[in-house]
């Protein structure tokens, strides 16, 4: 194809080169690459990555856009692989939250906003202005 233009397949074939990535299983079970017929050293490269996987904490893969408008195209993608990871997309915050789940503080803090009657990551996101913040147990 000479040419990636508007409704050409590009977004499914990143949909499609996830699943293989990743061994989607599906609900019957069934995983992706067993399903998809490959040639047997794009295969072999597959079986690769999941091994690589099981030793390094498994595989991930994240998709996301970046707007014309991002200042620092640096932290935009970073925005997307801290989103596919389940932490916010600012930097600042999710550096916060990666150090509540490495000091074992985490749980502990979301449960006490959410005992409060408030969404956790709603509070995070107004981290420095939360009346939360400013009660003292």
């Amino acid at each position: 194809m000479d040419q990636w233009f508007y409704g050409s397949g590009k977004s499914h074939l990143a949909k499609m080169l996830r699943a293989l990535w990743v061994d989607f299983t599906f609900p019957d079970g069934i995983s992706a690459r067993n399903i998809a017929k490959l040639p047997t050293e794009i295969t072999d490269h597959l079986i690769n990555i999941s091994t690589q996987g099981k030793r390094y904490g498994g595989l991930h893969a994240a998709s996301g856009t970046i707007g014309s408008g991002a200042e620092n195209v640096y932290l935009a993608l970073l925005g997307i692989v801290f989103k596919s990871a389940g932490l916010p997309e600012q930097y600042h915050l999710a550096r916060f939250v990666m150090w509540l789940k490495s000091e074992g503080h985490y749980e502990k803090v979301k449960q006490a906003v959410e005992s409060n009657g408030k969404n956790f990551h709603k509070e995070l996101s107004h981290l420095y202005m939360s009346p939360l913040s400013l009660k003292r147990s």
